[in-house]
């Protein structure tokens, strides 16, 4: 199955049945996740498992702790509470996913950019296998109780938990806004040399209107694409320096932490799609996070709109990237752990 089918067909399951699944299943596919997007010195994320019925009702309390000791309780009827207590114990099998924080700005968005992208390719490669996902990261789990419970430390984000098991219904789709509507072109596209070919434009636009299939919370769409080369470009420190083309993947600012986080996974998804089906057609996305992106001088001389904020620049290059991902397994690895 290729990837752009994959990447449009692929559904968020929230109703899992109960045929099993195993930590050796999905340690495997996370190995295969991980090798799809390489990454520059050692893995800056971990996750834990919790696969048996014991581990799956352990996490469940854990999710719904901070509710069932809070006022809201009284409010809740308890019908509804083991209604989310059977939601989260449906899962066969669920991945906390922790990354680090880091002082370094590039190093912070780059440590969250890869393990949301690594977790977009899990999200597809379980669809290959009739795995069914949902990546949870619902506000009424986002406190320091459940981060206590799950070990989560000063220099540690929590990023989501990704729930996966088989499913026997397949959610029919929701539309996607066309790359279009979020698009600007900027700078020349010049031919001499072969610097640019004057396709690239159009297979960038037509990949990421593919893209566009990435999860992303209420349907918000939050990513804005800036097509920006030749002159634009020139002098810009991005990493390669044979790079002539840029896509600038931006977000629309966002005040609520939660909502922000949740736009950048979503277009951090986006950028790992529009990579894979570039490489389908020979198409090398290389993903950076250069100093530039934070500045709002450089990012208004490239014409980027102050209410927006850069995720992502995505150096579009011809050839092979060089794979520099670990390989080690998951089971012997101490980023992977149990409940």
């Amino acid at each position: 199955m290729s990837w752009e089918k994959t990447i449009r067909e692929r559904r968020s399951i929230r109703k899992f049945n109960s045929d099993p699944v195993t930590e050796e299943q999905i340690a495997a596919l996370f190995r295969e996740a991980e090798g799809l997007c390489p990454y520059d010195g050692r893995a800056r994320w971990r996750y834990l498992y919790a696969g048996t019925e014991e581990a799956r009702r352990r996490l469940a309390d854990y999710l719904l702790e901070k509710v069932l000791d809070s006022k809201m309780a009284r409010l809740v009827p308890g019908k509804l509470i083991e209604v989310y207590r059977k939601r989260f114990m449906e899962a066969q099998a669920n991945v906390v996913v922790i990354a680090e924080k880091d002082n370094d700005p590039s190093k912070h968005d780059e440590n969250y950019g890869t393990v949301c992208r690594i977790l977009q390719n899990a999200q597809l490669l379980g669809w290959k296998r009739k795995l069914g996902m949902i990546w949870v990261t619902e506000s009424y789990i986002q406190n320091e109780t459940f981060f206590a419970r799950i070990g989560l430390q000063a220099n540690e984000r929590f990023v989501g938990v990704l729930q996966i098991g088989h499913f026997d219904k397949t959610p029919k789709g929701k539309s996607r806004t066309p790359a279009e509507r979020f698009w600007t072109d900027g700078g020349e596209r010049p031919n001499r040399s072969g610097e640019i070919r004057p396709d690239t434009r159009e297979l960038v636009l037509e990949l990421l209107n593919h893209a566009v299939w990435a999860p992303n919370h209420g349907l918000r769409e939050p990513w804005r694409f800036h097509y920006r080369s030749g002159d634009a470009v020139r002098g810009l420190q991005t990493g390669t320096a044979e790079a002539r083309e840029l896509l600038i993947v931006t977000n629309k600012q966002e005040s609520d932490e939660l909502k922000r986080n949740e736009n950048l996974a979503a277009t951090f998804c986006l950028v790992q799609n529009f990579k894979l089906l570039g490489e389908e057609r020979g198409l090398t996305g290389k993903v950076v996070y250069p100093e530039w992106m934070r500045d709002r001088e450089a990012c208004q001389r490239l014409g980027i709109p102050d209410k927006e904020r850069a995720a992502a620049v995505v150096e579009i290059v011809r050839g092979p990237e060089s794979k520099q991902t670990s390989r080690a397994s998951a089971e012997a690895s101490p980023r992977w752990s149990l409940l």
